[in-house]
């Protein structure tokens, strides 16, 4: 699969890689990407200006949207087939403090053609 990736920061950090095609573990899925947006968050990342710690090499962008293409074995709430859109906190939970992550910083974005996901970081079409 297409993705690019954040090797350092700067106008000059992105570039294009081949990486074999993606499979989920439990808990994840995997989306075709169709669409993908750059936001503030995003840019300011790319630069080096919002997280100067980040560890890199990362995948960039945090909106997405696409098609599950395949589901952890204990995945339960999404399907083959499924269009979903990504969201910014993974494991997002408002009744509890949990360690959380973003998308494109912390954990892997969107900026490819296959995105492994948590299932905790996307919702279906539907559901919004």
């Amino acid at each position: 699969m297409k993705l690019v990736e954040l090797g350092s920061f700067g106008d000059q950090g992105l570039s294009f890689v081949e990486r074999g095609q993606p499979s989920p573990c439990l808990g994840e899925v995997v989306v075709k990407i169709k669409a993908a947006s750059i936001n503030y968050r995003d840019f300011m990342i790319a630069k080096g200006l919002y997280n100067p710690n980040l560890s890199l090499p990362l995948i960039p962008l945090s909106d997405g949207a696409g098609e599950v293409v395949a589901v952890g074995n204990d995945v339960t709430d999404f399907k083959v087939g499924d269009k979903v859109t990504s969201v910014f906190w993974q494991d997002w939970n408002a009744e509890q403090q949990t360690r959380m992550c973003s998308t494109g910083g912390d954990a892997a974005g969107v900026l490819s053609e296959y995105a492994v996901l948590p299932q905790s970081a996307v919702l279906t079409f539907q559901s919004i």
